[in-house]
């Protein structure tokens, strides 16, 4: 028990040290990418997308590590407040959509009118879709479909990832929701996977009292589902029609930003010279201006 412990404290550590510098090499290769991309000779072009690649997979994996670290040393923790969960859904959809774009793949969203208010942990029901959407997104071929189903009955909701991939072996299933373990089945744009995610994931859901499960067939495509319970005090309303969102192609991230932009004067305080860069960059390009400062007494 003791090994056991004093592993999960070096894991958890070394986890938590490596995050801030790879986050800093995912960041500043997105930033050459965009703003010096097109100078570029497009063999170095395709170096610099390795780098971001694959830096953005070392960091999801730091951050398994980390979770998963800590569920083994003092178990999950949990953050449960009432939570609006059709807002909630559909501003993960819309953000989701960024991600789908790349492939392209088209992603839709069929969910009820009222859903009631949840007594759950906001950000791990996110982690939950983002990990459940990226798979969908790693296995899924260019211009398929991806569907987000969210379905209301008297005792539980039930979200489901429905994919076009090539679907997973019977006799591989019961490897998915196991710590490293991979099925045969690999992505099909050579995206890495941990083998920590749907570890993580049933961690997050069985904490909230739900059920989590996946249904496939080979050459037509998996579902994961996962259902949370209703609590009867919190249910005031009847659930209306289900309402479906069209699968047109997603806004540009500049529309966006121009359509909801305010400029702001923003402190950005950090005793990091590098993370000052990063975070001064950003929010330049986002149309804001920006004071830095390096201690709490130069932030007074």
């Amino acid at each position: 028990i003791r090994l056991t412990e004093q592993k999960n404290r070096f894991l958890g550590m070394a986890a938590h040290d490596l995050r801030n510098p790879l986050s800093l090499i995912l960041n500043f290769s997105k930033f050459i990418l965009e703003d010096a991309g097109a100078q570029l000779e497009e063999e170095h072009l395709d170096y610099l997308a390795i780098i971001h690649n694959q830096s953005e997979f070392m960091l999801d994996l730091v951050n398994n590590f980390l979770d998963v670290s800590t569920i083994e040393s003092v178990g999950m923790k949990f953050n449960k407040s009432v939570v609006e969960l059709k807002p909630l859904i559909s501003q993960n959809f819309t953000r989701n959509q960024f991600l789908f774009q790349k492939k392209p793949i088209f992603l839709h969203l069929t969910c009820p009118e009222y859903l009631p208010p949840m007594q759950i942990d906001k950000s791990k029901i996110e982690q939950v879709l983002n990990n459940l959407l990226s798979n969908a997104a790693k296995f899924s071929m260019p211009n398929s479909n991806v569907f987000l189903t969210v379905a209301l009955d008297d005792e539980k909701v039930t979200l489901s990832v429905q994919d076009e991939g090539p679907g997973i072996p019977p006799d591989e299933q019961d490897k998915l929701f196991k710590p490293f373990s991979q099925t045969s089945v690999t992505s099909t744009a050579g995206e890495a996977s941990t083998g920590l995610g749907l570890l993580i994931t049933k961690q997050i859901v069985d904490g909230h009292g739900g059920q989590i499960w996946v249904e496939s067939e080979v050459g037509k495509g998996t579902s994961f589902h996962f259902s949370l319970p209703l609590d009867k005090a919190e249910q005031t309303e009847l659930p209306g029609e289900e309402t479906a969102v069209s699968a047109d192609p997603p806004p540009t991230a500049k529309a966006i930003t121009d359509s909801t932009r305010s400029t702001f004067k923003i402190l950005v305080a950090d005793d990091s010279q590098i993370n000052q860069k990063m975070l001064v960059h950003m929010l330049a390009r986002l149309g804001h201006d920006t004071a830095v400062a390096s201690s709490g007494l130069a932030v007074l």
